[in-house]
């Protein structure tokens, strides 16, 4: 710190001391005062510190926190996999539009079938399933005779034939009438089964699970105090647990960033001659199996598309009616400034848990726990976006668990010094990618 001058300064006779003067009788140019004494002899008071050190960054891992409360599975393996299987597909688009010919095809009379339908999946079908077409309305035949057109009731028929290599079905119609016309790109919905009166067995069904194959991350981190330094007195209580505990933080945050962002890989380096792996993280394992990543224009969000973009998330699939959510500020900011914020959150609905607080959201018939990623703000294309985790399927699995090791550096006679090394050998996993997701405001 410096101050004006408004005395006169000169060194003592032999140099030792500084000497204020120029006084004037009556004035106060050169009064002793603690500035002029800290801006002439720095080191001559004694400043105070609070000895608790303020330690910054503690908040920047929570996933990390949450991925630590579901089940670990050891896995001794720096490659492996894991099976999964879900419900057989049951929609499919129809490829050509199609037009009921006859009233004998529309009702399915005396077994009249339908020429051959085009979708684009045939194989999600069985014989005997019974179908509808989304948006074409079925017809219900009346006391006298006339049909009457069901607004809201689909057109259904139950599949007769399934051609798997030209993906064509032959239906035989239960409600239609004819002339009416099933649009190109129509929805057909696979209802299940539709047995016969003496029918005691139907067509099998079996599944098997498939493997996601997933690479294991060597996290590594080290921490190295002189030790003469530890021994040295200090005007705070900083020392080497302090130094671990930051240490420990900062790996946490590398496992964060890897857990969202990291890319699996097998990798050699020829200077080192060996191989590094590289675990896939939340996002690419998102994009390869098929989670909704969904863009909404900024105008456009409001109200509604709140509603309407949650709600795909939870719709379609068999997961946890409450999930996790993750935002960036700029999304948090959108979302919480909407006008009907107060219908899905109140003020005080927060849950403590994982040591964070969480705001559930009431959207529709689920609930999300947000809390806001403080690493999203630190890169510019996901401080807009929110990411949304299905705890019941997040898995970790761990070849080693996080561990430390004293390095024997003093006996050694390397360094007068020590040092640990912290290490953890894991890797996240989605099991059903479907259950996750991320929205983007564009």
């Amino acid at each position: 710190m410096s101050v004006p001058q408004t005395n006169t300064v000169t060194e003592g006779r032999d140099g030792a001391g500084i000497h204020l003067t120029g006084g004037v009788p009556g004035a106060n140019n050169n009064a002793l005062s603690e500035a002029v004494s800290r801006d002439q002899s720095p080191d001559m008071l004694l400043d105070r510190y609070d000895r608790r050190i303020v330690k910054m960054g503690f908040s920047l891992s929570p996933l990390n926190a949450i991925m630590r409360s579901v089940p670990a599975k050891k896995t001794k393996s720096m490659v492996f996999g894991f099976f999964s299987i879900d419900l057989r597909q049951d929609s499919s688009t129809m490829t050509e539009a199609y037009t009921i010919a006859s009233d004998d095809e529309a009702r399915g009379e005396e077994g009249t079938l339908s020429q051959k339908i085009k979708v684009a999946n045939a194989k999600i079908f069985d014989v005997t399933d019974q179908v509808s077409f989304h948006g074409v309305n079925g017809w219900v035949k009346t006391k006298s005779g006339s049909l009457k057109e069901l607004v809201g009731m689909t057109l259904n028929a139950i599949v007769r034939r399934a051609d798997y290599d030209s993906n064509e079905l032959t239906v035989q119609f239960i409600n239609g009438k004819n002339g009416i016309t099933i649009p190109n790109g129509t929805t057909v919905y696979q209802l299940g089964h539709a047995a016969a009166e003496l029918d005691a067995s139907t067509v099998p069904y079996s599944a098997i699970p498939t493997k996601t194959e997933q690479y294991m991350q060597k996290f590594m981190t080290q921490t190295l105090v002189g030790n003469i330094l530890k021994e040295s007195d200090k005007n705070v209580d900083y020392n080497e647990g302090d130094v671990d505990e930051m240490v420990l933080q900062q790996l946490l945050v590398d496992i964060e960033k890897s857990y969202i962002w990291g890319a699996k890989g097998y990798s050699w380096d020829a200077t080192a001659r060996q191989f590094t792996y590289t675990c896939s993280g939340l996002i690419e394992q998102m994009l390869t199996g098929g989670s909704e990543f969904i863009h909404v224009n900024k105008t456009d969000w409001n109200d509604a598309a709140l509603v309407r973009t949650v709600s795909k998330f939870f719709i379609g699939n068999s997961g946890s009616t409450t999930r996790y959510m993750f935002t960036g500020n700029g999304f948090s900011t959108a979302m919480y400034t909407l006008k009907g914020v107060d219908r899905y959150q109140n003020a005080n609905d927060v849950e403590s848990k994982y040591e964070y607080e969480w705001r559930r959201i009431r959207v529709a018939n689920f609930v999300l726990k947000n809390i806001a990623h403080p690493l999203f703000d630190q890169r510019p294309d996901m401080t807009n976006c929110a990411m949304i985790l299905d705890k019941q399927y997040l898995e970790i699995h761990k070849f080693r668990s996080l561990e430390d090791t004293e390095l024997a550096l003093k006996e050694a006679g390397t360094l007068d010094a020590s040092s640990k090394v912290l290490c953890e050998i894991s890797a996240p996993c989605l099991k059903y990618p479907k259950c996750h997701g991320m929205i983007f405001l564009d």
